[in-house]
């Protein structure tokens, strides 16, 4: 029993062998005559059928394809519009402005703001600071508070370069 099968394992891989040999010629035989540019292709070699025909190559233009708008077309430019802050006294309240994060977009921009107890907190316009006072404007160097119905102006502090002390480079190295 053991001679029979490893005969009938034997015929198997045999015929395997075989199958994988005629595949091989009749891919060789698609290459040789598609590389030939006199040789004539019969389609019948071909195991699957074909189903559709392809037109002709044609030349792409490619400027034309940018009039094609494929994504859509890009919004019209803007130029930027500067709002001037209301003009406004500086307010009395017990606040440090720390940092302004200013874009065109109200919403995008924030100011950071150091309460009387030396807290930080971020702001966009329309948030409460304290009971009654509200922020309204953020500009690029100062914010406009309104405070019981009256505008007031929170500015950044200017920076003090008198106490930057400098030294002279060191000639050793």
């Amino acid at each position: 029993m053991a001679v029979a099968s490893l005969i009938e394992s034997s015929g198997v891989r045999i015929l395997l062998l075989v199958s994988v040999l005629v595949l091989m010629a009749s891919v060789a035989k698609i290459l040789l005559t598609v590389l030939d540019d006199n040789a004539t292709f019969d389609a019948s070699q071909i195991a699957a059928p074909v189903t559709s025909i392809t037109p002709p190559a044609q030349k792409i233009n490619f400027a034309n394809i940018a009039s094609w708008h494929l994504f859509g077309t890009a919004p019209p430019k803007r130029s930027p519009v500067k709002k001037k802050l209301i003009a406004a006294p500086k307010t009395r309240l017990a606040l440090k402005l720390i940092g302004i994060i200013h874009q065109e977009s109200p919403l995008e921009s924030f100011a950071i703001i150091q309460m009387n107890n030396g807290e930080q907190k971020k702001f966009i316009v329309g948030d409460k600071i304290t009971g009654n006072t509200e922020l309204t404007q953020i500009g690029t160097e100062a914010i406009t508070l309104r405070r019981a119905g009256k505008y007031e102006s929170l500015e950044m502090p200017k920076a003090d370069y008198t106490e930057l002390k400098t030294q002279p480079l060191s000639k050793k190295r």
